[in-house]
């Protein structure tokens, strides 16, 4: 192999390093751009209540699992009490208040909680969480009943914003 070709062969290979090393990857809990403020559930005895933007039932109302929440961009609603919920009850984070609020406490709780999970801790619920958490459906007698939500991406809205 010619000298140059060998110098040009390794200068491609560390351009390649350096943008691997460089450029970030995506966020894991990449969505849409809708915040979550909303909560939805199946119309069923057993209802799994997740973070959504939309209505409130599926696949009456329409809803939008694809959203997001995070600490620091003043977010409340039922969106982050279902979060706090899961949070607090499914997975023992006490320090977690449940007051419909992201604040720093929920994002500490989210960053424990998608460690253990094995998923991006990074502190921001988005769709890797919604995929991974389990949520709360609420209490059988004295005991907290806590499942995977049955989401539908078929039942997902498509508003050119996905």
């Amino acid at each position: 192999m010619p000298h140059t070709t060998r110098i040009g062969s390794f200068a491609a290979a560390l351009a390649l390093v350096v943008a691997a090393i460089v450029v970030p990857a995506g966020s894991a809990t990449a969505t849409s751009g809708r915040i979550c403020t909303t909560a939805w559930g199946t119309l069923s005895s057993t209802e799994v209540k997740v973070p959504a933007n939309g209505g409130p039932y599926v696949p009456i109302g329409g809803h939008y699992t694809d959203c997001y929440m995070k600490a620091g961009a003043n977010i409340t609603g039922q969106g982050v009490k279902a979060l706090q919920q899961s949070l607090r009850i499914c997975y023992g984070q006490t320090s977690v208040a449940i007051d419909s609020s992201f604040g720093p406490a929920t994002a500490a709780g989210l960053r424990t909680v998608q460690a253990s999970l094995g998923i991006s801790a990074d502190g921001m619920y988005g769709n890797q969480s919604r995929d991974s958490l389990r949520f709360f459906m609420g209490y059988f007698g004295p005991v907290a009943n806590c499942a995977k939500q049955p989401y539908y991406p078929n039942n997902d809205i498509n508003d050119g914003q996905n």
